[in-house]
Parts: structure tokens; sequence; C-alpha cells
């Protein structure tokens, strides 16, 4: 027993150093320590007394009774592979008739005219789409990056000159950007850097993708195409399929539609090389944020 406590006064030690030398943010101590103290079968009602007798020590912010409560009972759903409904079948290719079809049918300003009233901080974006204990990759650079949590991206760092985003929630915060370390795919998201140049054609071919999956953001590259997120977190795991279908066929990017790891334009972010803003054209707040 003695050798056990002090297996975990050591890890807890450990995670000490890392936060007196400035490795780790707030909001991840409090998701890694739980994780921590849940693995040792440390009761919870037990680990919800140290937490809130802890926040009474932090002088920086105040976390709330929530934010505590998210972290305690957040649990890890394993590591997942590619599930087979997130994929198009082998045989499924680029169609020009269909791209043809409905680029024909596009309207950006109909698209648009749609859209809830778009926020002018991405930090809302981000409350409004991740959960606090979410593990995500946001980057200013595409050879560099951190992952932290959603909640720490918010109460923590600047995230207005922000680039790329990962399109997935990963597992661990040390593992890197990779897709052994995806924990799950919230948003699919449709782009290609061959889709036609007018925004009235690629409106066509978001709002045909729109018919499979509920449309949540679409996002101005600060060049020339649009990034259109589409929420994923619904029952029928057929219309998922479907949705890769459609937009394989319609020429979607196959690094974006098969690497659940790949980067995509951070809403409200700014593209380093046109010096372009990554404008939000349409919003509309998924009902789980």
């Amino acid at each position: 027993m003695k050798v056990k406590v002090k297996q975990l006064q050591d890890c807890l030690l450990d995670i000490q150093r890392k936060v007196e030398d400035g490795h780790m943010t707030y909001h991840s101590q409090q998701l890694i320590i739980s994780k921590i103290l849940e693995e040792w079968g440390i009761p919870k009602d037990v680990v919800w007394k140290e937490f809130q007798a802890a926040r009474d020590k932090v002088t920086r912010r105040h976390a709330s009774d929530k934010e505590l409560m998210d972290c305690i009972t957040w649990k890890s759903n394993g590591r997942p592979s590619g599930r087979p409904y997130e994929k198009a079948d082998p045989d499924v290719t680029r169609n020009q008739q269909a791209i043809d079809t409905w680029t024909s049918r596009g309207n950006i300003d109909d698209l648009i005219s749609t859209s809830d009233e778009i926020p002018d901080d991405p930090k809302k974006i981000i409350e409004d789409f991740f959960y606090e204990h979410d593990y995500l990759f946001i980057t200013d650079d595409v050879c560099r990056g951190e992952i932290l949590s959603a909640g720490d991206w918010v109460y923590e760092k600047d995230l207005d000159n922000m680039q790329y985003i990962c399109q997935s929630v990963l597992r661990d915060p040390q593992a890197g950007r990779n897709n052994a370390n995806v924990e799950k795919q919230r948003y699919y998201v449709f782009e290609s850097d061959e889709l036609p140049k007018m925004w009235d054609e690629q409106a066509g071919l978001i709002v045909r993708l729109s018919q499979e999956l509920p449309l949540r953001l679409v996002v101005y590259s600060g060049n020339k195409s649009l990034h259109a997120y589409f929420d994923g977190s619904v029952n029928r795991k057929d219309k998922v399929k479907r949705w890769f279908e459609v937009a394989k066929t319609l020429g979607g990017d196959s690094q974006v539609l098969d690497k659940r790891c790949q980067l995509v334009r951070f809403p409200l972010g700014f593209n380093s090389k046109t010096k372009e803003k990554q404008k939000v054209i349409f919003y509309r707040k998924p009902t789980h944020g």
C-alpha cells in the first residue's frame, strides 16, 4: 500500500513541477489530475472536495463549479480507429457531372441570408462548438502548434491570428497531432483546392452536402476556397457515410476527408500568406455546444 501511495505522490509531484515550470495550463491541470485520481480509484466525492479546496488557493481566475465537475466526470472514450461509416466506399470517385449540376444551382447570397448572427470573437465560436474539456490543436503556423483544452484556449490564449485548427478533438495533449491521437470527430469539413473559384458555385456544393448533415460553419480561407463544417453528431450512421460519399463525388479534398488529424482553416483567423482575415460567412450554433 505504501508503494502505491508513493507512486501516486510521485506522479502528482511531477505534474506540480510542470506547473511551476509553466508547461501546463490551469484547465489542463484539472483534466489530467482528475484522470489520474480516477485511475487510482479515488472516490469522486473526495476529488470534488479537494478540487474545491484547491480552487480557493488559485488567484489567477476562479473556476466555476461546472468547470470543476466537468473535469471530474470526464472520461476518455478510448483510442479510436477510423470508423467504417466515416469514409466513402473505395469505388466512389469524383463526378464532374454532379459537380456541374450543383455548382450551377449555387447562390452565395442565399446561403449567407440563412445564417444566424455571426460572432466577432473566435473564442465565442470555440465555446459554442466544443466542450471545455475537449483537447484541440490550434496554430498560426502549419509547422508548429500546441494541444490545449478548449477551456484553456478560451481562458488563456490569444486566438485572433491563428490560421489552422485540427478538425478532430484529440485524446492526449502530450501525444501530438496524429490520427492515433484522435478522440472523436464532431465536425466534418468540406473544401478543395480544385473547387470552382466562384463562391456561388462553391455554395451550390455546400448546399448539396447540407442535405445529408447539418451545416454549422462556413469559413473563408483568406484566398479562394470556402471551408464548410458539417455536424457529425447525428444518430444516423448511414447519413454520415452518405455525406462522405457525396463529398468525394463533389471533389472534396481527400486529405481532409481521409486524414482525421488534418488541419483546416480557423474561423476568424488570419491567412499569413495573403494577409486576409479568414472571415465566417455562415454560422449556425450546434444544439449540443
